[in-house]
């Protein structure tokens, strides 16, 4: 009996460039890391304006990186079920509403210590998920033997955020202010995200394939050398 393996694209660095996907997977990593940089650094302080208790703040700390260890465990099961997209979606929209009433759950009268603890353990939940979706969907979709090399380009999209980070036009000392902003940047990689391709999503979940299919019909051809077809034989039983 003949098996014939399916046919594996991988996209040289500068084949990847000539891709719509590759901007879209760095608009996305550039959205991902304004929530990424603004919990790590004002989680505490926003805990310390409501709750004076610093040995529960440290626990909560203590949780919220079990979360963020154990987060990428689950999140890789899920994208080996499910591919990217769909992980990834819900990665956003649960930053988007979790980020946006943060800074208002500690300033309730009762239950403030508790909802604190729930929402920074799903904070740090949903961040652990985009050190492993964002990999993942750079393998998925060009390759996996230019993985290390593409997906580093993608993690280029980090300095562009620090240089606007240091030229001041993202102030992460004004709370208010910054959870609206990361509220606005979660759902605009959302909405990028639909027009992303995922080509090994199953077909019951790929609810945005109207949007993938416009900008797959306008996609450059990409010359690629043709690659070799991989063949084994295995006996029938």
């Amino acid at each position: 009996m003949l098996l014939v393996l399916p046919i594996e694209l991988n996209y040289p660095p500068l084949q990847a460039l000539r891709r719509h996907e590759f901007y879209l997977l760095w608009v996305i990593m550039l959205c991902n890391i304004i929530p990424i940089t603004l919990i790590t650094a004002s989680f505490k302080l926003v805990g310390q304006g409501h709750i004076s208790d610093d040995r529960f703040l440290s626990g909560v700390a203590t949780a919220s990186s079990i979360f963020n260890s154990g987060g990428r465990i689950i999140w890789g099961a899920v994208c080996d079920k499910v591919s990217f997209k769909v992980p990834l979606g819900v990665i956003l929209l649960s930053w988007a509403a979790i980020l946006f009433s943060f800074p208002y759950i500690v300033a309730v009268e009762v239950g403030a210590m508790a909802f604190y603890a729930i929402w920074v353990c799903l904070l740090f939940l949903c961040l652990s998920g985009v050190f492993v979706l964002m990999p993942a969907a750079t393998g998925r979709i060009f390759g996996p033997v230019y993985m290390a090399v593409n997906y580093g380009m993608v993690f280029s999209a980090f300095v562009r955020f620090s240089l606007c980070q240091n030229s001041g036009s993202i102030q992460c000392y004004d709370l208010p202010n910054s959870f609206g902003l990361i509220t606005i940047a979660s759902c605009l990689a959302f909405f990028v995200l639909i027009w992303l391709d995922d080509p090994f999503i199953p077909k019951r979940a790929n609810l945005c394939s109207p949007c993938t299919g416009v900008l797959q019909r306008l996609q450059p051809k990409v010359p690629l050398k043709p690659p070799k077809r991989q063949e084994e034989t295995a006996e029938s039983v």
